[in-house]
């Protein structure tokens, strides 16, 4: 029973292109302070200025010039900080060595959507792990594992996931600045990957899925995107159906009341009689109410071959009162009829009663 502004609906997701998207140099450029202008949001260049400070902390008195990446590794054949820090991450490799069978072939287009490392939030627990250890590991069941050799990034023999976790351990026991190393490249990967033209994938899906969004341009800032435009349609369909309920609430309070100013009788009774007939009037003019507009909007969006158009025209607070009239005033009815049943069956009792003892 009421006429509002129509209902937003716009939740269907956009159909997003990768114009305006960085390439893969110009995104290392970005994750390494070193691009023209903003891409990211204020809060992330912010934060990627503290992760370039977090990086000079760490070495701080030691060489951490990209030559000092290109020493050999410890004595225990570890990764060191600094090559945890300026060496590619090993779930970057799409290359292996001949007679090694992985998964799934990798190429540039696809080992984002296929290694744990790249996931946006498994990669925060697989990616230091595999940079730690030069490993890769797959997004699949059985969490594939293989090691990558440092010179050309290649894949080169199989291990498993639970070995790297131990190697890496060891690693970090041997130096403890290694962990927040690796924290810190992982974090810097995920910038140099998010606004490139494939993204990074949509995590909570299995590696297909994840490949086929990024194919029709969809990774993580674009859902991020679409979650906000839903998120502002909400609030502004929540602002709509709460005036609707508001509306509905005023006019069927201003029809009970001009309803109650016909009554003329005294007792108890005759005026909850009288509110059930009030109710009753209510009850059944919004459910007419309610119907018509289903009707409307359903012509509404088969004139505009639009069902969207159709269920904007929807009059959702007006269905919620209604809704709530139905519950609140069939529950008030029956206990007026169920009072008003048991005083006249006393009544009645007490009439009879009396008519014997006469």
């Amino acid at each position: 029973m009421s006429s509002i502004a129509p209902l937003s609906l716009d939740y269907k997701p956009h159909s997003p292109d990768s114009d305006g998207r960085l390439s893969n140099d110009e995104g290392d450029k970005y994750a390494e302070g070193k691009y023209p202008g903003s891409i990211g949001t204020k809060k992330e260049d912010q934060r990627l200025e503290k992760l370039h400070k977090q990086q000079k902390e760490l070495l701080a008195g030691e060489d951490i010039s990209k030559s000092a990446a290109k020493r050999d590794t410890s004595d225990n054949g570890f990764r060191t900080a600094a090559q945890i820090l300026f060496r590619p991450v090993p779930y970057d490799a799409i290359s292996c060595y001949p007679g090694v069978q992985i998964p799934v072939e990798l190429s540039g287009t696809n080992h984002r959507s296929h290694t744990l490392g790249h996931d946006p939030v498994f990669g925060w627990i697989f990616g230091p792990l595999n940079i730690i250890d030069r490993c890769i590991t797959f997004r699949s069941a059985t969490l594939d594992t293989f090691s990558v050799m440092e010179k050309g990034n290649i894949i080169s023999d199989k291990t498993s996931f639970s070995s790297c976790i131990f190697e890496s351990i060891e690693s970090v026991q041997e130096d403890e600045k290694r962990l927040p190393a690796a924290v810190v490249r992982q974090a810097l990967h995920f910038a140099s990957d998010k606004y490139t033209k494939q993204g990074l994938p949509i995590p909570f899906v299995s590696a297909e899925k994840a490949q086929e969004l990024i194919e029709k341009n969809w990774n993580t800032v674009e859902a991020k995107k679409w979650i906000g435009r839903m998120e502002q349609s909400l609030k502004s369909d929540s602002f709509i159906i709460s005036i609707q309920f508001a509306i509905s609430l005023l006019i069927n309070e201003i029809i009970r009341i001009l309803h109650i100013m016909t009554y003329e009788g005294n007792s108890v009774e005759e005026r909850n009689l009288h509110e059930v007939r009030t109710r009753k009037i209510l009850l059944t003019a919004n459910c007419i109410s309610s119907n018509s507009n289903i009707i409307y909007a359903a012509y509404k969006g088969y004139i505009a071959q639009n069902p969207a158009a159709g269920a904007s025209a929807l009059d959702i607070g007006g269905f919620i009162e209604t809704a709530h009239r139905i519950a609140s005033d069939r529950a008030f009815i029956q206990k007026i009829k169920k009072e008003f049943l048991e005083n006249h069956w006393y009544e009645t009792v007490m009439n009879q009663m009396e008519g014997e003892t006469e």
